[in-house]
């Protein structure tokens, strides 16, 4: 049924009341501190990320460290076996390069090697930050030569 005249504004402010009290201040205060509660994403601390990349770039032609291997990692670096595990997989994803030779690509076979924006001189920098300097660098991807 149409609301017309009263009807239309009682119900209006019915509409309003039940809005205010849903949304009071107090609500929007108790929904702000949940949200304030709920842990941020932190980055890996810096001693924990250099561990990490010193036993990378000491095994890139197979980067995968075992079960025992990650747990030695983990308690060197101070984090969890997952956190080692997490690492390896993104840092592999973004920086490993297959690197093929004209020799390695006849016999079928591919070498690995990092990608430029791994290479570059740390001058301070860690390996995310120097992989963030020149996307362009990277193989495969900006403007061809």
């Amino acid at each position: 049924p149409l609301l017309k005249g009263t009807q239309l504004a009682d119900k209006i402010e019915e509409l309003k009341r039940n809005v205010k009290r849903k949304y009071s201040t107090q609500a929007v205060e108790e929904l702000h501190r949940e949200c304030a509660n709920k842990r941020r994403r932190a980055n890996l601390p810096e001693s924990a990320r250099a561990i990490l990349e010193a036993w990378f770039s000491d095994n890139t032609e197979h980067p995968y460290p075992n079960e025992r291997q990650k747990a030695e990692l983990a308690l060197r670096a101070n984090i969890s076996d997952t956190q080692v595990s997490n690492w390896f997989v993104n840092v592999r994803k973004r920086y490993w390069r297959p690197h093929t030779t004209a020799t390695s690509a006849r016999k079928g076979k591919a070498k690995y090697a990092l990608g430029p924006a791994w290479d570059k001189p740390a001058s301070g920098l860690l390996l995310l930050e120097r992989a963030r300097l020149s996307e362009l660098e990277r193989p495969g991807i900006g403007p061809s030569r």
